[in-house]
């Protein structure tokens, strides 16, 4: 780099990433470069630092001693401490309009935010928000759809911004575990309406699907409880003996114990659970039962018994 372009890097630093310029405006005060590369303000014998010349430019490039000493010395004749001052002012007053404005743009996004709220109909959450790195305020949707699958859902993030009287738009969106997509518009505040009011058809559209199959699979669940709760009071049942038919297969369950019966059928007893019936039940799809009291049972018991439905049970 060129000297003058090292230098005036050194100022632009000064200006806008350092406070040291804070102690340059007392009546008397001067800047003086210093044997280290160093720049200060010396008043009344006193010095505080100011700046100084780096050890390396900005490729990377070693500066040494001597050089710096120099350099220090073009910095101080180069600008007086007056125009350093004034750039310092303008940057204050720059950054305070900066400020100004933006806080301005946030009290209109929360005015926005008040007016187009009823629009998305109690779909999402909006709501104004702060963008220090911009310093222009936005508003941020956030759409989450009911979803059979918690994991698996339609979502949308939107941000809404203005500049020049156009609003800004931002959108993200996930379509049940598709990859995210984003799209970006620019519209008036008409069109921006006319934007909300397709979004929220389309969420309609959506959880009326979604609740179909959230109806769907709670009928689902309901019957697993369900059988569940049968499976459970025929294998506690210490007093009677439960007939399971399908088919031309009968099952016979008494206290955790089951064995084949039918005609010609005299099954071994085996160990179960209410786990094990309530699967057996499922699978194979069982709608009828008989209930036999323990002590009369035997094993024609399956021809005179009454069978039920087993819902019945529940």
């Amino acid at each position: 780099m060129l000297d003058n372009q090292i230098v005036e890097s050194v100022r632009d630093n000064l200006v806008n990433n350092s406070c040291s310029l804070q102690n340059a405006f007392k009546d008397g005060i001067i800047m003086q470069a210093e044997n280290d590369g160093s720049v200060s303000l010396v008043l009344n014998n006193q010095k505080t630092y100011l700046t100084y010349i780096p050890c390396e430019d900005e490729n990377n490039k070693k500066i040494h001693g001597t050089k710096r000493k120099t350099l220090a010395k073009l910095f101080v004749n180069t600008y007086t401490l007056e125009e350093l001052k004034i750039a310092y002012i303008e940057k204050i007053k720059a950054e305070q309009e900066k400020q100004e404005r933006h806080i301005k743009s946030f009290e209109y996004m929360q005015e926005l935010s008040n007016e187009l709220y009823p629009l998305f109909q109690g779909y999402g959450r909006l709501e104004a928000k702060h963008n220090y790195s911009t310093c222009i305020a936005e508003l941020e949707y956030i759409y989450k759809s009911i979803s059979v699958d918690k994991y698996n859902n339609y979502s949308d993030r939107i941000t809404f911004k203005l500049i020049d009287n156009n609003y800004y738009i931002k959108h993200v969106n996930f379509n049940f575990c598709q990859s995210g997509t984003t799209k970006e518009y620019q519209y008036t505040l008409n069109k921006l309406k006319s934007f909300i009011a397709e979004l929220i058809e389309d969420y309609k559209t959506i959880e009326s699907a979604e609740k179909i199959k959230i109806a769907e699979l709670q009928k689902i669940q309901d019957r697993k409880i369900k059988i569940m709760n049968i499976a459970s009071k025929i294998c506690n049942d210490k007093e009677n003996v439960y007939i399971l038919k399908y088919n031309k297969s009968l099952t016979a369950i008494n206290n955790n114990l089951k064995w084949a019966t039918g005609e010609g059928k005299m099954g071994k007893y085996m160990h179960t659970n209410y786990f094990k019936i309530a699967d057996m039940i499922q699978k194979k799809g069982i709608t009828q039962i008989a209930i036999v009291l323990k002590d009369i049972y035997n094993s024609e018991s399956y021809i005179s018994a009454n069978y039920i439905n087993i819902n019945s049970l529940s």
